[in-house]
């Protein structure tokens, strides 16, 4: 079966037979409609990872008692019968690749966002909200409440299964309702669904039996547990494991297995920052317990191989590859098919897929991928053909240019691709550098080989001059040439280096030296990071009142603690000067300061680059276009996404 034959052997977990042991977890998206209905958009999204060759996908958390309870603005709903049309239209179309689809039932507690459930307020195990809690505020159910929120879950159930799916998988982690009942950190009930383990644990289990009663197999029965809690006074391993069983004695066909309260959010998934394959350990703890049960693990699952190798050891019998097939749908198919070379590559970046989607109102969408959430309109899978081919020459071989290039080459145009310097990856390149960026490495290698490998004619070392140009009698000229450093306008600014300089390595490293990191922005941050590990005393100035403005919120809180516990930071602090041995500067109260220095390092902002060139251009009548930094700071996602607008436009 080659290189992957555990991966792709057939497994029945219950009375459901799937083709492959590759999952597509729950993962929120933001796309139902507004009155909960599965949407066009969140329909072709699940469609296009049901192409791709998943053996099953778990849609997101789909709501039990909409809106109550609801963790996003656009959460799916399943306590209303009159949402089974589209579930049918999608568990249809699912079914024609193969591919087997359940849905998971949710309620927040505790975790639910009031304005996403019309001030309604919320309800937990026991009551929170006493100041210095991380939660929000919410009253302890009764036990008639406890009890009709059981029936509740029961009827979804039964719902789902009208509406023609698979089966169901009840969510019971996370720090979400069931997670709430079940851990001795938020349970302090003194009714029959609190104090002891068993009693903490009814609640869950009269789910799944209520459930198991309604909808025999083989219709699937999953269990989102929480296997341990990562905060003191919670779940242990022990108690995951315990638990598991009695799932699977109430009746569960697979546990999987992931975490449930965190102490930071952080915690809540891995980042750049973890291992791959941290949670593993969690399967296998159950999969030693169980013996009818299916397991499966989740948890940065991104190397095939590690994949392989945790199904062939026994340690779980099935991969939830959650943020991977985000970022690359066709993951399995392209395994199958022994086209690894062609995996796009997770950045475990967290920007479009966490914290765009959490914390800033928008939907799930990826930073390599730019088709993410637009499937309904673009299909990587199927793209459309120019209605008349065209000569495009791009100029600027960074992530914005290489995407252009890319789409415009499959959309059937001939495309030449200019880069100044000997390799491409512009800003991905020295992105790359700081601690924990290694996977922007990776990224950079796959956009460099789709390009080379679609035929893509490239010209290294080539600088574009409008003559050149316009010798190559291109139809269309897109002008990617990205951004550089700004200057700040700092007296005796020229005595310091820019940081692209020191992550390029056109200025030596400092090692054990006084340096002072002008800017503390997402790139001066990582920079001053870099530097610490270099034995440097690092001192980093940042204008407004906190580090990493706009950057990731995971990412960013582990940068700023690392750098807040060793580096000396100042907020609020204004530039003055840079002298020979140090920087003047003037603190948050306005007192005039200075740090001593044998480097002075700035990272004060972008500038769009190439203007001059699209001018020239422009004044030949020649068809020209910006993309990417070029034409709007911005991103990686914001690169890619802008290539994929243009090259649909061309």
């Amino acid at each position: 079966m080659g290189k992957y034959s555990q991966l792709f052997q057939p497994l029945k977990v219950g009375g459901a037979l799937l083709k492959n042991r590759i999952v597509m977890p729950p993962m929120d998206t933001n796309y139902a409609a507004i009155d909960g209905t599965l949407s066009r958009k969140s329909m072709s999204y699940y469609l296009e990872r049901a192409k791709g060759g998943v053996g099953l996908i778990i849609v997101e958390a789909t709501a039990v008692d909409w809106p109550n309870g609801k963790i996003s603005e656009r959460q799916l709903k399943m306590n209303d019968y009159s949402v089974t049309p589209e579930w049918h239209d999608l568990t249809d179309a699912v079914h024609s690749f193969g591919t087997k689809i359940i849905c998971q039932l949710h309620h927040g507690g505790l975790m639910a966002v009031p304005d996403f459930c019309n001030g309604v307020e919320n309800v937990s195990s026991s009551a929170t909200g006493t100041e210095g809690s991380p939660f929000y505020p919410a009253r302890e159910m009764t036990t008639q409440e406890v009890k009709d929120m059981v029936q509740k879950f029961i009827k979804a159930a039964v719902i789902a299964k009208r509406a023609g799916l698979d089966g169901v998988e009840i969510h019971a982690a996370h720090a979400y309702l069931l997670n709430q009942f079940i851990s001795p950190l938020i349970n302090r009930r003194t009714d029959e669904y609190g104090g002891s383990f068993e009693g903490r644990a009814r609640m869950l289990l009269e789910i799944i039996e209520g459930v198991r009663k309604e909808c025999p197999a083989p219709f699937l029965l999953s269990v989102r547990l929480a296997v341990m809690d990562h905060i003191p006074g919670g779940l242990t391993t022990e108690d995951g494991v315990k638990l598991a069983k009695l799932c699977e004695a109430a009746g569960a066909d697979m546990i999987n297995t992931t975490i449930g309260f965190y102490t930071t959010v952080s915690q809540s998934t891995e980042s750049q920052w973890d291992l791959q394959g941290q949670r593993l350990p969690l399967a296998a703890a159950v999969k030693k317990a169980v013996t009818t049960a299916k397991v499966a693990a989740v948890g940065k699952l991104r190397d095939p191989a590690l994949c392989e190798a945790a199904v062939a050891n026994g340690d779980t019998d099935l991969v939830c590859i959650g943020r991977q097939l985000i970022c690359d749908p066709f993951w399995p198919e392209k395994l199958e098919n022994g086209l690894e070379s062609q995996l796009r590559p997770c950045l475990n970046c967290d920007d479009g897929c966490m914290g765009q989607f959490y914390f800033n109102h928008g939907n799930v969408h990826c930073t390599l991928n730019p088709y993410v959430g637009y499937e309904d309109l673009h299909q990587e899978s199927n793209v459309t053909a120019a209605g008349t081919p065209r000569s495009i020459v791009v100029v600027g071989g960074g992530v914005a240019g290489m995407q252009t290039a890319i789409i415009a080459r499959k959309r059937g145009h001939q495309v030449t691709l200019l880069e100044k310097s000997g390799a491409l990856g512009g800003q991905l390149i020295i992105a790359g550098v700081p601690p924990h960026k290694e996977d922007l490495v990776q990224g950079n290698a796959w956009f460099a080989q789709e390009v080379y490998r679609l035929g893509i004619k490239v010209l290294l070392n080539t600088a574009a001059t409008a003559d050149l140009l316009a010798g190559l009698a291109p139809d269309a000229v897109v002008v990617a040439t990205g951004s550089r450093p700004g200057v700040p306008p700092i007296p005796g600014i020229e005595k310091a280096h820019d940081s692209w300089s020191v992550l390029d390595g056109s200025v030596p490293m400092p090692e054990g030296k006084k340096v002072v990191v002008i800017g503390g922005g997402t790139v001066g941050s990582e920079t001053a990071h870099m530097l610490l590990e270099k034995g440097n005393e690092i001192t980093i100035l940042e204008r407004l009142d906190e580090l990493c403005v706009g950057h990731e919120i995971m990412h960013k809180s582990l940068l700023t603690e690392a750098l807040n516990q060793d580096a000396h930071v100042e907020l609020q602090a204004q530039v003055v000067e840079v002298r020979d041995n140090a920087v003047v500067y003037k603190d948050a109260s306005g007192s005039e300061k200075c740090a001593e220095s044998d480097v002075v390092i700035y990272s004060t902002g972008q500038r769009p680059n190439g203007a001059e060139l699209y001018e020239e251009l422009q004044a030949r009548n020649i068809r020209v276009y910006k993309v990417g930094d070029s034409k709007q700071i911005g991103n990686i996602r914001s690169a890619t996404r802008s290539a994929m607008d243009l090259a649909y436009m061309l």
